[in-house]
């Protein structure tokens, strides 16, 4: 091959033979640069559904853009031959290295974290490596690690010729199919080698092997064969008496966890990988005179949760006489960082779209307040006092999001149930404080006022704390906003910062400060979340890192530029982005690390809750809808950015396609009943509905806009009407309401009508197939449920949940309604319709849990005996929370 060219490939060396083909090194005459060439096995040539299959994973594979991460620039064809052309790395594999005997210390963790870093980008765009070896891994001559062939493992589906079992080929039958070996057998996981479906835990496992071999120059799991090597990987551990003796105990735990044979007892992610490995690179570079007290605080911290204050005093009383020998030596930052978990059988998932509750530190910093998700599925608020060990649940708050506290840190308001409230923290049942639909954050002032934003795309109403008439503050003219979120007052107990959601979506989010008694704001400076003062500085988002900046609260005006606190700070996309972190006024600071965005599946299941499958790759779905014929699915897809867009799934084939396309969120996509068009709603300076051909050809078309239309949610049978959520001007609450799509005459704009929009909150209207009902939820008996009336027609409103019910479907014959009940359980009621009424006979749970957020999750097939529904990662996901005493001390570093 030497000499030879392929296409505008000039093939100038050989470079080695791996499990998956011949590689070399060749020069591209387009572009004038050096790359790496791959020629890919000769079945490719011969199999076109596998080399259909391989270019598809191909170009997920080519999105991966990360610096740790050796780039696919494309597949190529050449005279019948296809190849791969990647990014041409040089230095020494770490097999190659290891070969020489084991890597210090400092350097294998330089190089362990790097590898992390690599693994948490794909696993964020769903990819996993399943081939994490030595020889995967490169080094360059100035110390950058590169990880190669990033899940080519699945795209391949040849076999291999084995080489060495050191270095065992990739194992492979059929890449896409169940029951299949990937990998490499001494690097794989226990699951991986039962043939079983994997997930990003297989690459956590593939590290820990790989991260035992570089401090001991000795493979985790060997043997003299594939089948031995397997069989210490199913049922054996490592030598541990091979690590060196300086391997921290924070290391040696690590490694345990991360070659953990239990998925459920692995370590999760990879991002949790990096966080232990930068806390044992900070001990070993720390001066000794600082490292045994925090390292001990760190240390108590992973065991479990200490008296926290009690530790602090101990600490700062021991420190007073040393404090001058200390300045002397070194500089020494007092900073303690411990962390909280979340409480056992429960899970702290603050991350995607999915509104929850967020953390909050009491003003005093004594306490703090989260939302934890139970084994059944519910979300109550938890409390914990930051001198004990245990967090207690605060009853009567299932269903929580955004809690704020009161001045005095004795109360803990919330959004629930449509209902904005607060609880006594030492006992009694909540109080309502005023109507809500969909509240998006909160601040409670000195003054005894309560600022908070009812719903997605209303102004802030503010009320009083004891309860009273809320009123909304009046919009800020010319500055083209729809949303104002996440209030958080400044010290003076008048003015406020809040959140100003702008028209180019959830990344374009403006900061101003506004004022309880004027209408005029004041702009100061963009973020990507929302922003809370403590300590004379903003906190808020930069992407995924918490930055800080200077700030007067009496001037208020920001005095100098804003430096970062913490990388890879988890947030929730909520109509906007709310930062999962928090600050108390005696300097704490909590956070939960993760970053990026939840990854969520698009799965089926039956009426028992059993999976039948899933539908395309993982991502962030805040709503789906099926067509008519349930041979596509229209679902809003929201990316790493925050943007939200429509994708169209091919169902029997798997494939997605987009299908709008602006930096505007595009959301709530409903089919025509003829399934040939979709509408959908987004939000500029007003919210408008839109229609266009579900084949995506011609222009979209505005059908109708103004302020306060929220969501999309139903198109009647004969095609004619629409509903939708609309919040009524002044009271930031939801009804139901119509569009006719044939204007009253030809020429003039199609006009709404209310269907039902009363003082309480209505929403979610879907029409029944015969076009004559209409069912809708309603807060109207003090809870959400489900209520059916005629439209258009005669008959009366029947009720059809009895215990709570949210977000109606009906069965495409009309004989059941479904709803998400109570644990977020998903029901169906048996109905018999007639002309003139509605008959309910029996409510059947189903054993399917659905998510709540504030689009529909899920949708039925045709007979109602399958669901599509959005799931969310397994518990063992959860992350604690990062929480640091005395954070100002990060600014110094």
């Amino acid at each position: 091959m030497i000499g030879t060219k392929l296409a505008h490939y000039e093939i100038s060396s050989h470079l080695g033979t791996g499990g998956m083909g011949e590689v070399y090194q060749a020069t591209d005459s387009k572009l004038g640069r050096n790359v790496a060439i791959k020629l890919l096995p000769e079945a490719f040539t011969h199999d076109a559904d596998r080399a259909s299959r391989f270019k598809r994973e191909a170009r997920v594979l080519a999105s991966l853009n990360h610096p740790n991460i050796a780039t696919i620039h494309g597949v190529e064809e050449s005279e019948g031959r296809k190849f791969l052309v990647m990014e041409l790395v040089s230095g020494e594999t770490l097999a190659e290295r290891i070969k020489h005997g084991p890597i210090p210390l400092d350097e294998s963790l330089e190089i362990a974290k790097q590898i992390t870093e690599a693994l948490e980008a794909a696993h964020e765009k769903g990819v996993i490596h399943r081939d994490l070896k030595p020889g995967n891994i490169k080094v360059t001559p100035e110390g950058k690690v590169k990880v190669l062939d990033f899940g080519l493992a699945k795209a391949f589906s040849g076999k291999s010729v084995e080489a060495s079992l050191s270095n065992s080929p990739t194992i492979s039958n059929m890449a896409t199919q169940h029951s299949v070996i990937l990998g490499t057998a001494a690097y794989m996981s226990p699951e991986q080698a039962k043939g079983k479906d994997v997930d990003q835990r297989t690459d956590i496992f593939a590290f820990g092997a790989l991260l035992y071999e570089m401090l001991t120059g000795h493979q985790a799991f060997s043997g003299e064969d594939v089948a031995e090597i397997l069989s210490h990987v199913l049922r054996s551990g490592p030598d541990w008496k091979l690590l060196p003796a300086e391997t921290p105990p924070s290391i040696r735990k690590l490694l345990l966890r991360c070659l953990e044979k239990n998925l459920k007892n692995r370590r999760g992610g990879a991002s949790d990988v990096r966080l232990d490995i930068e806390e044992a690179l900070a001990e070993l570079k720390a001066e000794p005179v600082t490292a045994a007290s925090l390292t001990e605080l760190a240390r108590a911290s992973r065991t479990g949760w200490f008296a926290f204050g009690a530790a602090l005093v101990g600490i700062f009383a021991m420190a007073i006489p040393a404090v001058r020998h200390i300045r002397e030596v070194a500089p020494v930052v007092p900073l303690i960082n411990a962390s909280i978990n979340a409480p056992e059988g429960t899970a702290m998932d603050f991350g995607g779209t999915t509104a929850s509750g967020t953390p909050e530190l009491s003003p005093d910093g004594k306490w703090i307040v989260f939302g934890a998700r139970t084994a059944d599925n519910k979300t109550p608020l938890w409390i914990r006092s930051l001198s004990s060990d245990s967090s207690q649940k605060l009853a009567g708050t299932d269903g929580a999001i955004f809690p704020f506290w009161s001045p005095d840190s004795r109360y803990v308001a919330f959004f629930a149930g449509d209902k904005l409230k607060k609880i006594d923290i030492t006992g009694g049942p909540p109080i309502t404080i005023a109507d809500v639909s969909d509240g998006r954050g909160g601040s409670w002032s000195s003054h005894g006022i309560i600022l908070y934003a009812p719903n997605y795309g209303t102004p802030l109403f503010k009320v009083a704390a004891n309860g009273g008439t809320p009123s909304p503050l009046p919009r800020v003219e010319g500055t083209k906003s729809f949303a104002y979120k996440f209030p958080w007052f400044l010290p003076d107990g008048r003015h406020f910062l809040f959140e100003d959601q702008k028209v180019q979506g959830n990344k374009d989010v403006v900061i101003r400060i506004g004022s309880l008694d004027s209408q005029e704001t004041v702009e100061i400076g963009h973020a990507g979340s929302n922003a809370v003062y403590s300590s004379g500085h903003l906190l808020f988002m930069n992407d995924d890192t918490l930055m800080a900046r200077p700030f007067d609260p009496d001037k208020r005006t920001p005095q100098g530029e804003a430096v970062p606190i913490a990388e890879r700070v988890s947030s929730v996309f909520a109509g906007g982005r709310k930062g999962a972190f928090t600050v108390s006024n005696s300097g704490l600071l909590a956070y939960q690390s993760g970053g990026g965005t939840v990854k969520q599946m698009l799965s089926w299941f039956d009426r028992t809750g059993k999976s039948v499958g899933t539908l395309g790759e993982p991502g962030s779905f805040p709503a789906l809808e099926l067509s008519p014929d349930r041979k596509s699915a229209a679902v809003q897809t929201m990316d790493a950015t925050g943007n939200i867009d429509i994708w169209i799934y091919d169902i029997a084939h798997n494939l997605r396609t987009r299908f709008t396309f602006d930096l505007l969120p595009d959301r709530d996509p409903v089919w025509s009943p003829d399934g040939t068009a979709l509408a959908w709603d987004n939000q500029r300076e007003r919210g408008r509905l839109l229609r266009k051909s579900a084949g995506g050809k011609g222009m979209e078309e505005v059908l109708y806009e103004d302020t306060g239309v929220s969501e999309l949610t139903s198109w009647s049978g004969d095609g004619k009407f629409l509903l939708f959520n609309k919040n009524s001007p002044g009271k930031g609450l939801a009804g139901v309401w119509m569009l006719p799509l044939l204007p009253e005459k030809a020429g003039t704009p199609l006009k709404p009508t209310a269907l039902v929009d009363t003082a309480s909150s209505e929403a979610w209207g879907m029409f029944s197939p015969d076009g004559h009902w209409v069912a809708y939820q309603s807060n109207e008996s003090q809870q959400q449920e489900i209520y059916v009336i005629p439209f258009q027609g005669p008959g009366g409103k029947r009720q059809i949940s009895t215990n709570g019910g949210t977000f109606p479907r009906w069965r495409h014959d009309g004989k059941e309604i479904f709803y998400v009940g109570p644990g977020n359980q998903l029901m169906a009621a048996e109905v018999t319709l007639t002309a003139n009424s509605i008959e309910v006979g029996k409510v059947n749970p189903l054993r399917v849990a659905v998510p709540i957020n504030r689009g529909i999750l899920y949708d039925v097939s045709l007979d109602g005996q399958r669901i599509l529904s959005i799931t969310e990662p397994e518990r063992s996901s959860s992350r604690p929370l990062t929480l640091l005493q005395n954070w100002t001390a990060l600014l110094k570093r």
